[in-house]
């Protein structure tokens, strides 16, 4: 996307909140995926408030002219007759079929973010149902984990519906990332739930399937603390608001439901490798 392209997305979209098609959180949603990247590496945006250009100066989205004079987007009021229309979706993730269409056009550079949204909720659908799977073999000598499962659905779709409010609290600690490579980052995230389970284990004693539960929520958050870039995320203006109350009730019922489960050694019982 260029910044002709933004500014006449932004200029439909505004449009149809002013005829009532949208609502004023579809609009701020919308807006904010109209992202730029400048020769330079710079990230640009619609603001959402203002029509004018805000760019992403490391820590902040500030006002500010975008390179090679492209106009502010509020410039243009309207689009040509019988122009189409953008897609607003009520749901947050992205259907099957779009999802597949998106899979075989686009390079994986250039897919949305809730393209990702959908893929991070039907790999853990996938290793679920695997999982679900193993447990029907186990469940007679071990008992039923259904509390895995849930798991590895429900924090993708957490992290998808609450991704601002968490890029809000990840802020902070952009100028520390800042200094680290990307491929450290990387590394750093692929290596954070190994450290975590060896913490809670041999610091904390937690062990078995309580083990697992307990690193899948803090292994997981932490990596996505670790190599999450919140510019591809938040946007300006001022972002509506969600109810925090809606995941700390989900981090109390996974405290409340996670118990220990005994297992044989692996030596005796490879299964449990």
């Amino acid at each position: 996307m260029n910044f002709d392209e933004a500014r006449k997305r932004f200029a439909r979209l505004t449009e149809q909140r002013k005829g009532g098609h949208i609502s004023e959180e579809q609009f701020t949603a919308a807006v904010n995926e109209l992202r730029v990247l400048d020769g330079s590496g710079v990230w640009w945006q619609p603001d959402p408030a203002t029509g004018g250009w805000i760019s992403w100066n490391g820590t902040a989205w500030v006002q500010g002219n975008p390179p090679q004079g492209a106009p502010p987007a509020r410039e243009t009021r309207g689009s040509p007759a019988g122009a189409s229309q953008p897609r607003t979706d009520e749901s947050m993730f992205m259907d099957l079929k779009t999802f597949r269409e998106i899979s075989h056009a686009r390079p994986m550079k250039e897919r949305p973010q809730r393209w990702f949204d959908l893929l991070s909720v039907l790999a853990g659908v996938v290793i679920a149902v695997l999982w679900s799977l193993y447990m029907s073999v186990r469940a007679s000598s071990e008992g039923f984990d259904f509390i895995t499962p849930l798991l590895l659905i429900g924090i993708p779709v957490v992290l998808a519906l609450y991704r601002g409010r968490i890029d809000d609290m990840l802020l902070p600690l952009q100028p520390l990332r800042k200094r680290l490579p990307r491929l450290v980052l990387l590394g750093l995230g692929i290596a954070t739930p190994f450290l975590t389970a060896f913490i809670l284990f041999n610091v904390f004693g937690i062990s078995n399937y309580a083990l697992l539960h307990w690193n899948l929520i803090i292994g997981i958050l932490l990596s996505y603390a670790i190599v999450r870039e919140p510019v591809l995320a938040s946007g300006g203006g001022n972002r509506p608001r969600t109810n925090g109350r809606v995941p700390l009730m989900l981090l109390l019922v996974c405290a409340l439901c996670v118990t220990g489960v005994m297992a044989d050694d692996c030596e005796r019982d490879p299964f449990n490798a």
